[in-house]
């Protein structure tokens, strides 16, 4: 397998070729097959199987956005009548990360920060932090600090609101608007 280790996200995909060496006179096709594939990640081949003439296959390996994350020994078997021989190749699959980001609109001496549970958000009058990255699938608390007199309201990006708080599920990347105003003029 070349190469002999595959590096890709969740939602991705990465490619090895399999050569086929024929030893003492071999002419037969080899049918190519996979073992060990985590859950969430597909194998395909081109061709399948390898003729004489055409001693390698492609490999492809294809991540679904929910795949198990970490590193494993594939094993690739290659079959021909009762002929069998084997290679292995190492395969990571990284989670996939996506952005938030945090717009804030002031009004007129209006104040206010937003934070987020997990940490990584702090954005607004006092902070400067108004995007970061979150693996797929997070649920984003977003909350709303506002200063004194001074109303909230959401304005777009969020999948629930409730009073200053507005969850996001980290599913893509996201963008989330939030104003704060004096409360006189809301």
């Amino acid at each position: 397998a070349s190469p002999s280790s595959v590096t890709m996200n969740q939602g991705g995909n990465g490619q090895s070729t399999i050569t086929v060496t024929p030893q003492n006179g071999f002419s037969g096709n080899v049918t190519m097959s996979t073992s060990t594939l985590p859950s969430g990640v597909t194998a395909a081949f081109s061709p399948n199987p390898t003729s004489p003439t055409t001693n390698r296959s492609t490999l492809t390996l294809t991540a679904s956005s929910t795949a198990t994350t970490g590193t494993v020994t594939v094993t690739i078997t290659g079959t021909s009548g009762s002929l069998t021989n084997t290679t292995t190749l190492t395969l990571t699959v990284n989670p996939q990360f996506f952005t938030l980001s945090v717009s804030t609109t002031m009004g007129l001496l209006a104040s206010g920060t937003v934070t987020s549970s997990p940490a990584g958000i702090n954005c607004g009058s006092n902070g400067s932090d108004c995007s970061t990255s979150y693996v797929s699938g997070t649920t984003v608390i977003l909350t709303a600090h506002p200063g004194l007199l001074v109303g909230v309201q959401w304005t777009s990006g969020c999948d629930s609101v409730s009073g200053n708080t507005c969850t996001v599920n980290m599913n893509s990347a996201r963008s989330v608007t939030v104003d704060f105003m004096l409360l006189g003029i809301l």
